[in-house]
């Protein structure tokens, strides 16, 4: 039998096409990719797991050295070594740089002048030097240079001593023992201060002789480091 479709072209059905979609072979390669990412993450997990029992083998064998390592940490940050350096820096280190500065001042001081008061204050790592002396007056000019040196000689000397030692926390007594001498006319002369740790003054003042006793000449000689504030 034979059908002739004689509707208008535009009124006819068309006919579509059925798609040919292949849904085993789909199916087959979304589990094959899940299987091989099971693999590979099995796999990760196997060596990861494995990585982490040779580090935990390491570990049980350094351990007891970690705790030993720990034990000794503790006794230099927590009370041993450090109190020790303290102590050192407060009770030690101070008397020594004292004494070695006061040596410093027997040692450097010219043989034509002599003390009559010296005071010294220390808080902390800073500290205070006040000289106060007399010195033959045969030539003011030449004895003022003296003095000068001695100053400047004194001066550096104090702060090698002060540069090669640590901060330390400990306060000097100061000595004061009665003056001598009381100025009459003063001339004072300033030494020049640097930016080193220690600054340092020259006071000079004449003093009057009579019959018994010749003209003399009386100086100051103050140092200190810049950031001693005295109370």
């Amino acid at each position: 039998m034979i059908l002739i479709n004689l509707l208008p072209q535009e009124l006819r059905i068309k006919e579509t096409k059925k798609l040919n979609i292949p849904y085993r072979l789909i199916a087959v390669c979304v589990f094959v990719i899940f299987l091989g990412l099971s693999i590979y993450n099995l796999f990760l997990y196997v060596s990861v797991r494995e990585e982490f029992r040779k580090l935990e083998k390491q570990w049980s064998a350094i351990e007891a050295k970690s705790i030993q390592a720990d034990q000794l940490e503790a006794e230099v940050g927590g009370g041993g070594m450090a109190a020790e350096i303290d102590f050192y820096d407060t009770f030690i280190e101070p008397p020594l740089e004292t004494a070695h500065i006061l040596n410093l001042v027997s040692d450097l001081t010219p043989k034509s002048a002599w003390l009559a008061e010296l005071k010294f204050e220390r808080v902390q790592k800073e500290m205070m030097l006040v000289l106060n002396g007399v010195s033959e007056s045969a030539g003011k000019s030449s004895k003022l240079i003296e003095i000068q040196n001695f100053s400047n000689s004194l001066k550096d000397q104090m702060e090698q001593v002060t540069s090669a030692s640590s901060p330390s926390a400990m306060n000097q007594p100061s000595v004061n023992p009665a003056s001598a001498f009381v100025p009459t006319t003063a001339v004072s002369t300033g030494l020049p201060v640097s930016d080193q740790k220690i600054e340092a003054i020259v006071t000079t003042t004449s003093q009057a002789g009579d019959e018994e006793r010749a003209e003399r000449m009386q100086f100051t000689a103050a140092f200190k480091t810049k950031g001693f504030v005295q109370k």
